[in-house]
């Protein structure tokens, strides 16, 4: 770059211009008319900038003085520093977007109000977002995301939020309904052939299970399941609940966009904790103990009426007594 030069690296006068390296948007310059001028120009832009010069080899391939000032090698404060453009992440662009479309009436919100909704929820943060623009027509908004992590968690708050996003429709190459479940059991008893069958009443069991164990190697009561949840008739997406019990035995299932709610009354004003009623494990009532139920048992593996847990003919334990055969894949998996 030729400090007050024109493309022959001469001056309006015929004066050499000095030639340095800077990246761009960074420099103060202008047209000089004199070496003198354009000597003090350039010592003015080094006292600003000491970091973005480097002299340049001359036509002789002379190299640069090595005797460089402590100021040419301070640190530059962060509002000082020119814009360095970052390498283009195409793989990113292309995969890890939503599109936007405002979808309600009257005229559309703009980039701000868009920007606050996005914002609004604690998971996501600035250093998720690779690029937020507001196309021509100004009703769609296309979102690019860091990782394929941060575009899942979008996905799950926009679709467990739906009054929060109520007047616009969401587009992207991620299926919303693919999760990964992670089911807790508080005892080792439970066979995975038994949440297997319970999960199948929501959805469709995707990759095998995972098992994750402690730095001793031992499993401690986790599983994880990549799943795909069903939908009702009328196209939404079906929720399962954060909580089951199989008899006495109570167990969590959560994943991303989850609506959380009690285990015990399934109400989602308030967590187990705080929950003033009673659950019979037997019929699934609220209001007395099993030990106190008259009524008919309720099975919640199976969701039949007659049975419970323990004396379910669809559980492992009571098809492995018929016979290894009819727990076939599952005989070393309880």
């Amino acid at each position: 770059l030729a400090c007050g030069g024109g493309a022959d690296g001469l001056t309006a006068r015929g004066h050499p211009a000095a030639l340095y390296w800077a990246p761009p948007l960074c420099l103060q310059l202008g047209p000089v008319e004199s070496s003198s001028q354009t000597s003090s120009l350039f010592t003015e832009n080094q006292r600003l900038y000491p970091s973005c010069f480097k002299r340049a080899r001359s036509k002789k391939g002379a190299k640069p003085s090595a005797q460089r000032t402590a100021a040419q090698h301070r640190e530059v404060p962060a509002r000082e520093r020119p814009y360095q453009e970052e390498p283009f992440c195409g793989h990113i662009c292309r995969r890890f977007w939503v599109k936007l479309k405002y979808s309600g009436l009257g005229e559309p919100p703009n980039r701000d109000h868009v920007g606050e909704l996005l914002f609004q929820s604690q998971w996501i943060t600035l250093q998720d977002i690779y690029s937020f623009i507001s196309l021509p027509n100004r009703r769609e908004f296309e979102i690019c995301f860091n990782t394929e992590k941060a575009l899942n968690v979008f996905l799950d708050q926009y679709s467990s939020n739906q009054q929060h996003w109520k007047d616009f429709e969401v587009f992207s190459p991620t299926n919303l309904d693919i999760k990964t479940l992670v089911v807790k059991f508080w005892t080792g008893r439970i066979s995975d052939y038994d949440i297997e069958l319970y999960l199948k009443r929501f959805c469709d069991i995707l990759k095998p299970v995972i098992k994750p164990v402690d730095n001793l190697g031992l499993w401690y009561g986790v599983r994880k399941y990549q799943v795909k949840l069903r939908k009702d008739a009328e196209g939404k997406v079906v929720s399962i609940s954060n909580s089951v019990s199989f008899g006495p035995y109570n167990g969590k299932i959560s994943y991303q966009g989850q609506t959380s709610s009690c285990y015990i009354c399934q109400s989602t004003a308030h967590q187990v904790k705080d929950c003033p009623e009673t659950k019979c494990w037997k019929c699934g009532g609220l209001g007395h103990k099993a030990m106190e139920c008259d009524n008919a048992a309720y099975c919640t593996l199976c969701a039949n009426v007659g049975h419970n847990y323990f004396t379910c003919p669809k559980s492992y334990a009571n098809k492995f007594k018929q016979g290894p055969r009819n727990v076939s894949g599952h005989r070393h998996r309880h």
